[in-house]
């Protein structure tokens, strides 16, 4: 398994994780286990000290020391002490050991403990008996539990059991909580990676379909999956992703196949002039002519320039329009008065009509050359005796309305869907008369979007068309 694939990684966290957690548990489940135990063991060694002090007290003529035999005499016998205690310090007041009665287990010296212990003891009379966990090395070498309780008011009971056997015991159940940790972290691993290799199954999947998706062909998709899971929800993005990609080179080639055609063509013809021009002498009213043409066809090569670069420009805007506050009466009536010369030219009437004064938040440049593109436009493709008429107005929503209308030559309904995309002309036989590269209306199609407007078109052919661009509403 590669340490760097994210197979690995997975099967190393839920390792770790599934450690410390069968770890925590196996440790508190011992410390429970310990408790619960040494709880018993002491419960049993208070029962076991009581006996011998009720068996000396209810049998008659039963001496301690013969109580002390008789008990040491049993399986595993405990180590047993009587202390008889006398006040040696009246001062002080400290209890101090008279005389003492053992079991004989227990040899001289053995099995004593400092005045404190005793404290103990006898301060647990009438309540809860005194517990120590001692070593003494003239015993034996494992601990030993002790339970000290007052017998009378000057004797001290000390009854003590190895801690071996149970000491033994513990290390049996550690070990056997060990060995149990084990064997579930190495199931655990087993059937862990084997999940982790069927979860990230779709994605090598993906990885392989992935990989032979290129940019020479998008056409491939992924193999949508029935699970509509993380992995079915990862698929339909990519398709959805590789859906755009096709869609955005498929424009990308459409458009510098636009681009070389549209600018080939001034280029053409500039070029034929001049090649005409040099094949022999001209007489002075023939250059003029020539220079003219080809003055005219730079013209229509620098439009087509300043438009794609605009056009550029305004792929680099944001959705937003900005927070100026921009008058449409205003950004007509300029528009209006700059064109009335072209139209005059042309034989149209161009009217401007301000129904209402509405304001908008937004670019006044950009605002300005979207209304300037509808009535060239406009302009173009009306035959002289025309007319044409820009109208601001509000309508009952309180949105702002801009509407270009005209009785030019109108588009056929087919066409009406792909007009605002670059470099549709409707009519490709007059584009050199009209001298319409097919990006005035695609300008105005984002000049709208970054406004958040929408522009409708009504037209019929041979009768006219009506641009309306509607703002929202404040």
């Amino acid at each position: 398994m590669n340490i760097s694939s994210l197979r690995f990684k997975l099967t190393v966290w839920y390792l770790v994780l599934l450690g410390l957690i069968v770890g925590a548990s196996g440790t508190f489940l011992f410390q429970v286990l310990k408790e619960k135990r040494i709880a018993e063991f002491d419960r049993n060694l208070r029962e076991q000290a009581r006996a011998l002090a009720s068996k000396w007290e209810h049998t008659e003529g039963l001496s301690w020391e013969q109580a002390i035999a008789q008990t040491g005499e049993e399986s595993l016998p405990p180590y047993i002490r009587l202390e008889r205690l006398s006040f040696v310090d009246s001062r002080s007041g400290t209890r101090r050991p008279a005389s003492s009665i053992r079991s004989a287990n227990v040899p001289d010296g053995a099995f004593e403990f400092q005045k404190e212990a005793y404290d103990r003891g006898f301060r647990s009379m009438g309540g809860i008996p005194a517990f120590l966990t001692v070593r003494d090395p003239l015993l034996e070498a494992s601990p030993i539990r002790v339970v000290m309780m007052p017998v009378s008011r000057d004797e001290a009971l000390q009854y003590g059991v190895s801690l071996g056997a149970w000491r033994d015991e513990l290390r049996s159940l550690g070990f056997l909580l060990l060995v149990s940790g084990g064997v579930i972290l190495a199931l655990a691993l087993a059937g862990g990676s084997f999940i982790i290799r069927k979860a990230l199954g779709p994605v090598r999947d993906v990885v392989r379909a992935a990989r032979k998706i290129s940019a020479d062909d998008l056409s491939l998709r992924l193999p949508s999956r029935r699970q509509k899971d993380e992995i079915g929800e990862l698929v339909d993005t990519f398709n959805g992703m590789i859906a755009r990609l096709e869609t955005s080179v498929n424009d990308i080639v459409r458009f510098s196949g636009d681009v070389s055609h549209e600018l080939r063509t001034p280029l053409t013809a500039i070029r034929s002039e001049i090649e005409v021009l040099l094949r022999k002498e001209r007489t002075p009213a023939e250059y003029v002519d020539a220079l003219r043409s080809a003055l005219e066809e730079t013209g229509r090569l620098e439009k087509i320039i300043g438009d794609l670069l605009f056009l550029s420009r305004l792929d680099t805007v944001d959705g937003t329009a900005g927070e100026d506050e921009v008058r449409l009466e205003d950004i007509i009536s300029s528009v209006v008065d700059r064109a009335s010369g072209p139209a005059r030219a042309k034989g149209l009437r161009l009217a401007c009509k301000i129904v209402e004064s509405v304001a908008v938040h937004g670019r006044a440049e950009l605002l300005e050359r979207l209304a300037a593109n509808l009535v060239e436009n406009a302009i173009r493709y009306t035959p002289s005796g025309g007319s044409i008429e820009a109208t601001v107005e509000r309508e009952e929503s309180g949105a702002g309305r801009i509407t270009v209308a005209d009785t030019g030559i109108g588009i056929p309904a087919r066409a009406i869907p792909g007009v605002f995309d670059r470099f549709t002309v409707v009519d490709a036989s007059r584009s050199k008369e009209t001298g319409g590269a097919g990006l005035g209306l695609s300008i105005v199609k984002r000049v709208a979007d970054i406004h958040g407007a929408s522009v409708d078109i009504e037209s019929r052919e041979g009768e006219g068309s009506r641009f309306t661009v509607r703002f929202p509403a404040p």
